[in-house]
């Protein structure tokens, strides 16, 4: 989901214009009974109109907006409803639930690790936020994106020079891979080659090594929580491709 300060709040435009109406009748029509009772059709009519526009406008927002109004802000600011949310439930797993033998499919060489499916408004929403903040990001700095990738997946990364505009990924270890793919997964598509979904500069390549670091993780120069025997060892991978 993206985050609450997103959402656009209607319900300072909330109003009885019925009532508004009827206490703008002049005052010699005030005990007119049948006067009011048929302004008051009017007026009641009107008020429908008046919340179904606002309902229409709440409705088109990031926040509140779902399917094809979703897919209309998508066309808008160039984001299709692509497959960025991944399933690791239709893969073989010896100690997990209803994924056992006999139960789903076995990963192979070379499989990825996730099955893509289409992207949920809620992932879909993440996804346009990302190519919003992409539109108008400034410099691709590192720090615009740290801040941008930490929106957007809600996990901080660092980035860490490897090679001529190739960087090593560190992040947490919890990150889910939905996020992780945000990160690293580059599509190639008829827009463009190897095209991010963070506002990369041109012709970087991320991510070819990831670390994974725990909370308190072990470091050799620290005692408590990250000493040894106490704290788990950060990891990096190569395969960890979605």
């Amino acid at each position: 989901m993206i985050p609450a300060s997103y959402k656009v709040d209607f319900s300072q435009y909330r109003r009885d214009r019925a009532a508004e109406g009827l206490g703008r009748l002049l005052s010699q029509f005030v005990p007119s009974c049948v006067l009011r009772q048929f302004l008051a059709v009017i007026l009641n009519q009107c008020q429908d109109l008046y919340d179904a526009v606002l309902d229409l406008m709440r409705k088109r927002t990031l926040h509140d907006g779902e399917g094809e109004n979703l897919e209309a802000l998508g066309r808008i600011v160039g984001e299709p409803r692509a497959p960025y949310s991944y399933d690791d439930s239709t893969w073989f797993f010896a100690d997990t639930g209803g994924q056992g033998a006999d139960q789903t499919a076995a990963w192979c060489l070379n499989a990825p690790f996730a099955a893509y499916v289409p992207a949920a408004d809620p992932d879909y929403r993440r996804n346009i936020l990302a190519r919003i903040m992409k539109n108008h990001a400034l410099t691709s700095s590192v720090p615009e994106l740290a801040r941008i990738g930490e929106a957007v997946t809600g996990y901080g990364a660092s980035f860490v020079k490897t090679g001529p505009m190739r960087v090593a990924l560190h992040v947490p270890s919890s990150i889910s891979k939905t996020a992780l793919a945000l990160y690293t997964r580059a599509v190639t598509d008829s827009l463009a080659d190897e095209r991010y979904a963070l506002p990369y500069p041109a012709t970087l390549r991320v991510g070819d090594i990831v670390m994974f670091v725990p909370n308190s993780f072990f470091a050799s120069d620290r005692g408590g929580d990250h000493g040894c025997d106490h704290a788990p060892c950060a990891v990096g991978s190569t395969h960890f491709t979605m």
